[in-house]
């Protein structure tokens, strides 16, 4: 995938199990703590991996694909019954 000549290739891909931990510091430092829900836990690493593992959740990563390529952002999205919600979606600035 491409970003319009913007600054280079995206590579989207599944979070895998053990990135967690990475999807939960994505997610902490694309959004302020004040625009949070007031549960410190509310996107910490343990609920990050309750999504990753879900059957019926979806967890995206994007990176840039360089030849190490970095987090640029993520997408959390879960399906139930006959809809489909995004949860939540961030980049890095």
């Amino acid at each position: 995938m491409t970003d319009g000549g913007r600054g280079g290739d995206m590579l989207i891909r599944p979070v895998a199990p053990a990135e967690a931990t990475l999807l939960a510091a994505l997610h902490s430092a694309c959004f302020d703590a004040a625009q949070l829900p007031k549960q410190s836990n509310a996107w910490d690493e343990a609920v990050m991996a309750q999504f990753v593992a879900g059957p019926s959740t979806l967890c995206l990563l994007a990176s840039l694909a360089t030849p190490e390529p970095s987090p640029a952002g993520f997408l959390i999205a879960r399906r139930a019954a006959d809809e489909a919600e995004l949860l939540t979606v961030g980049v890095l600035g």
